[in-house]
């Protein structure tokens, strides 16, 4: 798998590369300008990571260090402003 796609309510995200290594990609696409929440949760279910970033109407690409995480498994999942959230999960080599 190289990436993965998720859509909804007019939003789309896409992540990669999945497996991840030092980093991974998301390429946002937000219906308007608001904070999100970017969340890894390991596999016990435990936030490992947590970052809000600011995005705009339109395409925004965010980065998340996975450096510190070991290897497994992890899922990403993303809150908006809006109370909407999206989640997928991948792999940290």
């Amino acid at each position: 798998i190289r990436s993965i796609r998720i859509n909804a309510k007019n939003t789309g995200v896409i992540m990669y590369p999945v497996p991840a290594g030092e980093n991974l990609n998301i390429d946002y696409t937000g219906d308007k300008v608001k904070t999100i929440r970017l969340t890894i949760l390991d596999a016990k279910g435990q936030a490992v990571v947590t970052e809000n970033k600011n995005v705009l109407a339109g395409y925004n690409l965010l980065q998340v260090d996975l450096q510190k995480l070991s290897k497994g498994n992890y899922t990403l999942v993303i809150y908006d402003a809006d109370k909407e959230y999206y989640g997928q999960q991948f792999i940290k080599l």
